[in-house]
């Protein structure tokens, strides 16, 4: 694993963690929480917008749980795309939701997150070298004789080894 793959991954889990936050008020206290975020919003809102964050955590998890996989960071980068889209429309077309701390925070996540899975995508989709094994050894040096002397020189090695074994 190369140390971009290792930060992305590191990245993936920060975000996995910061989506937990509205998923679980989203469905646990969806009317209060809907009034703090959404001006004249209701618990649907609420709910809508903790369904959109556990769909992308469903997608961050299958990504941090298969990062090789190149498919997987295709949808990633698809429904990252389409979450910040939405927010970003929600934000400033729509103004369903106001331009708080919050709000803005995970727009930011939203863009950077795309930015570096955007840039880092060649490394991401390059397949893995195999790891290079070191110099290999020489063990049958008398077969390569005939490649280092000349045929006269055969005859005396030949001659040699035959002395010393005797």
């Amino acid at each position: 694993m190369s140390s971009v793959e290792k930060y992305l991954k590191g990245w993936t889990a920060f975000n996995i963690l910061q989506l937990l936050g509205p998923i679980a008020l989203g469905y646990c206290k969806p009317g209060s929480l809907a009034e703090q975020i959404f001006p004249g919003g209701a618990a649907i809102h609420m709910r809508t917008h903790a369904q959109s964050a556990a769909l992308m955590l469903i997608v961050k998890v299958a990504l941090l749980s298969f990062f090789s996989s190149r498919p997987l960071h295709i949808v990633h980068l698809l429904f990252s795309l389409v979450s910040a889209l939405s927010l970003s429309i929600e934000l400033f077309l729509y103004k369903i939701m106001p331009l708080n701390t919050a709000n803005l925070f995970n727009l930011g996540l939203s863009a950077i997150n795309l930015v570096l899975f955007t840039v880092c995508w060649r490394t991401l989709t390059e397949p893995e070298e195999p790891p290079r094994k070191g110099p290999r050894r020489l063990f049958a040096k008398h077969y390569m004789e005939g490649n280092m002397f000349g045929v006269e020189d055969i005859e005396l090695e030949k001659r040699r080894r035959k002395d010393k074994n005797l």
